[in-house]
């Protein structure tokens, strides 16, 4: 799902992003802007249904992502309590 992706928006727009869109909201990549939270969310949530355990939300996936940095060593402790991740899970 991220191919090689370090930064920039991961869920995005089919067009190219206005002018009027905030640049930290738009994929240097493409062009293209951000989707909405709501959108990304069920568009997320439909494309993961398939999944034995599915479907899957924005929230479990933003913690599977902090879960496998801190087994990495690359998560402190004072990350993990301001995300409310359970320090040492």
């Amino acid at each position: 799902m991220l191919a090689g992706r370090k930064s920039g928006p991961l869920f995005l727009t089919d067009r190219k992003a206005r002018a009027s869109v905030v640049r930290n909201d738009v994929d240097r990549a493409t062009g293209r802007a951000r989707l909405p939270y709501r959108r990304a969310a069920e568009l997320f949530e439909a494309y993961t249904e398939c999944f034995d355990d599915g479907p899957y939300t924005l929230h479990q996936l933003r913690h599977s992502r902090l879960t496998h940095a801190r087994q990495e060593g690359r998560v402190d402790a004072g990350v993990d309590e301001a995300v409310g991740a359970r320090v040492g899970a």
